[in-house]
């Protein structure tokens, strides 16, 4: 998925409208079916620069923004227990991901999960 993000920018900035919204469906296709943890963590924080930057024609991506507020509570719900029983080496890996999610959470002002997120509600020790 973090793949199929970094596509999407490029098409975005590449002025490719007629490809966006086939691409976002796929996207959120994917979103919808996975339950892979590295993936949301690791496709998050690309979602929210795609939002914060979007492109230069001010393509309409609200498909992305619901794509957003779904993953969020999604990774919420699901990091405490995908992090349970890890070793240090995935610890640190994860980590890197969960601190990646937090720094773009704050880049988004009104998303359902923030507040979760921001209590620690979301967070493995929590």
């Amino acid at each position: 998925m973090p793949e199929a993000l970094e596509l999407l920018d490029e098409i975005l900035k590449s002025d490719l409208p007629e490809i966006v919204p086939e691409m976002i469906r796929k996207i959120q296709g994917f979103a919808a079916s996975t339950s892979d943890m590295d993936l949301m963590l690791g496709s998050f924080p690309v979602l929210v620069r795609i939002l914060r930057y979007g492109s230069v024609r001010k393509t309409n991506l609200d498909a992305l923004v619901s794509l957003a507020a779904e993953v969020l509570p999604r990774i919420c719900l699901g990091l405490p227990d995908a992090a349970r029983n890890m070793d240090e080496e995935t610890a640190k890996e994860w980590l890197h991901l969960i601190l990646g999610v937090h720094q773009a959470v704050h880049l988004l002002t009104d998303i359902p999960g923030r507040s979760d997120w921001d209590r620690g509600a979301c967070w493995p020790c929590a």
